[in-house]
């Protein structure tokens, strides 16, 4: 998945990012990476965390690679994560996708930030 943007959308909500140094960096690393090179690296990073892949599964009818990684289980589809299961103690948090529609158009307008709305940088909340 590319993007050239630097924001997140979650559901109605849209977060601007300003780790510009650490998107530039994961983006440098692996820049001239190749695919199996790309999974090399995932595998690496999913065995220092004590994590395994299970096998697969399918999450609204999508074929899921099921991780497992620490406390949480993870069932991920094209790099996007449609269902997980965690247990820290006594928390569970749960989370299924209802409905994952791919190479659908969105109006441009949906990303117009809201009127009367302060939007501040991360930072700004955790100066001291």
């Amino acid at each position: 998945i590319s993007c050239e943007c630097k924001d997140i959308i979650c559901g109605s909500r849209l977060y601007k990012t300003s780790n510009e140094e650490y998107i530039e960096l994961g983006e440098e690393l692996t820049k001239d990476m190749t695919e199996a090179e790309l999974q090399q690296m995932a595998d690496e990073i999913l065995e220092s965390l004590g994590g395994e892949r299970l096998g697969t599964e399918k999450v609204l009818g999508k074929e899921c690679e099921v991780i497992k990684v620490m406390m949480a289980k993870v069932w991920i589809y094209k790099g996007l994560p449609l269902k997980s299961e965690a247990k820290v103690m006594r928390m569970v948090a749960n989370e299924t996708a209802t409905k994952f529609d791919e190479n659908i158009q969105i109006s441009s307008s949906k990303f117009e930030p809201e009127k009367g709305v302060e939007y501040i940088e991360i930072e700004e909340m955790y100066e001291y």
